[in-house]
């Protein structure tokens, strides 16, 4: 069964390049997560249960706050039509669930004022703050990307030309217009590709309160999702563009869009 709703219920199956990418064979010792710290593992924590949340009691008003137009259009759509069906979104996690734990992690030099992720993703640690943070039901790994030029506002971009240029290993992408040519400096995007393993869920239930979708047990397997954040440099003020690629990544330009 299939719903508009911007969400796997059974979680994604990463192909062989976005396994490379997401750190997937590191699992094990988590070093993908090496250097997030406190602050940043939680934030990212956090939001990931507040969407959630705020999707299963429909909270539009804050889904609005924190989503891309497009992605927050689709995710109406998404609970008109459960409500329509006379469907329930709801959401679970784990009762015992703790706050978190620092680990100390394995074959880190703890001289070096700053370790860079497999990811590329560097983050600064004190000599005496080596130190990883984990939570029991929550992995977290990052996929980070440069884009020049453009809206975050899908909508805002659809009116003009763009030629593009693109670097093949660097992860930044250029797009210049002759209407504004200077976009290109003053746009700049972070795109982050945030994956997330972990046993906090929703799941769909009908009029009966039978399952429809989903799992409304908590069990010890972790099943990934993966959320794309954007922000503008650097004020670093988070939106949600993409759950696990229910808008193909939400594509900037028409001219990239294919159906959703």
């Amino acid at each position: 069964m299939k719903f508009k709703i911007p969400y796997n219920f059974t979680g994604l199956t990463l192909d062989k390049k976005q396994v490379a990418l997401s750190g997937n064979k590191l699992l094990n010792k988590y070093q993908a997560t090496f250097y997030l710290g406190e602050g940043i593992y939680g934030e990212f924590s956090k939001i990931y249960t507040e969407i959630l949340q705020a999707m299963a009691d429909q909270d539009v008003e804050f889904l609005q706050s924190v989503m891309e137009p497009k992605l927050f259009q689709r995710t109406v759509q998404g609970l008109e039509e459960l409500n329509q069906k006379g469907y329930t979104l709801k959401y679970v996690e784990s009762i015992d669930s703790n706050p978190g734990e620092e680990v100390f992690p394995e074959n880190v030099d703890v001289n070096e004022e700053q370790q860079t992720g497999k990811l590329g993703i560097s983050i600064n640690f004190g000599k005496s703050d080596p130190f990883q943070y984990l939570e029991n039901d929550m992995k977290i790994y990052l996929q980070a990307k440069g884009i020049f030029g453009l809206n975050i506002d899908r909508h805002l971009n659809k009116d003009r030309k763009y030629f593009s240029l693109k670097g093949t290993f660097s992860g930044k992408e250029f797009y210049f217009n002759l209407q504004d040519f200077w976009a290109v400096y003053n746009n700049q995007i972070l795109s982050l590709n945030v994956y997330f393993r972990t046993n906090r869920q929703l799941y769909i239930t009908d009029e009966e309160g039978d399952v429809v979708i989903g799992n409304d047990e908590i069990t010890d397997k972790l099943i990934r999702h993966k959320f794309k954040f954007e922000t503008y440099t650097p004020k670093l003020d988070w939106v949600l563009v993409d759950i696990d690629d229910a808008l193909n990544g939400n594509p900037y330009l028409p001219s990239q869009e294919s159906n959703l």
